[in-house]
């Protein structure tokens, strides 16, 4: 037997929920209420605030003899007029996520989780929400849930500052994996101590490997063949294509060019000396004329992103404020001359110290996946 078809919309009648208290309080005292808010499932708070309207909904839609609950729903929203009225629109929405693309796509083509280099804003196409309307949004990535809502009363709905929840909540629950390994601090110190960060050209499934070989200590040197295998003369291409619309690159393409072309002949000590130094020539040629007199690496790597934090914002997959920590470690990480060297750095590499043996194939993609991220920042999109 066929079921009926499920509506997408319910009137729910009047709505006049104004928020969530956030204290225990007796009648005639004054009372904080939380009105607006972006929560994950993984929050405890976020299940009581479900829980503290959803009763009143599923109780609704009950009276309507509709076949629905909240607790079923992938996505929902609930859209409250200034008269106080709401609509819920269930399994419905629309949203739209506004995304840096790590390769040139044609509309309509397939874009798949390793093809996203950051997600900026997102939209809810429909149903469409007006600034005298406030609502409670609830979106789902995998097993894991968004919550936002904006509930203020007498004040207009921010639809910008939703637009910006959306998006960061929706990079978080997407590449979770990847927000916890930079927040894992012993996680991301072994990370950087291996040599690797979170690059953007590797987020995805390439990243994924990495840090799962990490974490359990398992297999990186077979991990680290596969990604050195992964980049081929085409991709390689693809990459430093992109690096010539910097003024900074395109003034040491030959230089650049040369070096990444010793990587594809599998030439890798000779590949790192000649890409080591451009990071720095590059940083310098960027940072130097802000300030004046003797400019360190130090005071350098200062402000070598900031423009990265302004344009993409806090929380951007970027990363630049951590990416300055992993320079000062890895490549620019300090070193006395008098003692023996392990490590292929920029220090040991200048001082004639760095032991054959560390100008692995490994290091060789690091060097060039540094010099990628920050050609990526100088090149970001506003």
């Amino acid at each position: 037997m066929a079921q009926p078809r499920r509506k997408k919309v319910y009137d729910l009648g009047e709505f006049k929920l104004a928020g969530f208290a956030m204290e225990n309080k007796m009648a005639g005292e004054q009372l904080a209420v939380q009105t607006r808010a972006a929560l994950f499932s993984d929050n405890p708070w976020f299940h009581h605030c479900i829980r503290a309207f959803a009763q009143d909904v599923d109780a609704k839609l009950r009276e309507q003899k509709a076949p629905v609950h909240l607790a079923q729903a992938s996505n929902f929203a609930i859209v409250v007029d200034p008269d106080f009225t709401a609509k819920l629109h269930i399994d419905s929405l629309e949203v739209e996520l506004e995304m840096v693309c790590k390769r040139s796509v044609e509309a309509g083509e397939a874009v798949f989780t390793n093809d996203i280099g950051d997600i900026r804003r997102g939209s809810i196409r429909k149903p469409k929400i007006r600034p005298d309307q406030h609502f409670i949004v609830c979106l789902r990535q995998g097993w894991k849930f968004l919550l936002i809502f904006d509930l203020t009363p007498e004040v207009p709905a921010d639809l910008n500052d939703l637009e910006r929840a959306i998006g960061m909540g929706m990079r978080r629950l997407m590449f979770e994996q990847l927000y916890e390994a930079i927040a894992d601090e012993p996680l991301s110190a072994a990370m950087i101590a291996k040599g690797w960060f979170p690059f953007n050209e590797l987020v995805g499934a390439e990243f994924e490997d990495l840090h799962r070989a990490i974490v359990h200590d398992f297999n990186l040197v077979g991990v680290e063949a596969t990604l050195v295998g992964n980049f081929d003369e085409a991709r390689l291409a693809y990459l430093t294509d992109r690096w010539w619309k910097d003024p900074h690159f395109a003034g040491r393409k030959d230089s650049l060019e040369e070096g990444v072309k010793l990587f594809a002949e599998t030439r890798y000590l000779a590949s790192i000396k000649t890409l080591m130094a451009e990071i720095e020539g590059i940083l310098r040629d960027r940072h130097v004329p802000r300030g004046p007199g003797r400019q360190g690496m130090e005071k350098v790597l200062s402000i070598a992103f900031e423009e990265v934090l302004n344009t993409a914002g806090p929380g951007t997959m970027y990363f630049p404020e951590q990416f300055v920590t992993y320079l000062k470690d890895s490549i620019f990480a300090p070193f006395d001359p008098e003692q023996p060297a392990t490590e292929v750095t920029r220090n040991t590499v200048v001082h004639g110290k760095a032991p054959a043996a560390a100008f692995t194939a490994a290091r060789a993609l690091q060097i060039i996946l540094v010099l990628d991220q920050i050609n990526r920042y100088l090149t970001i999109p506003g």
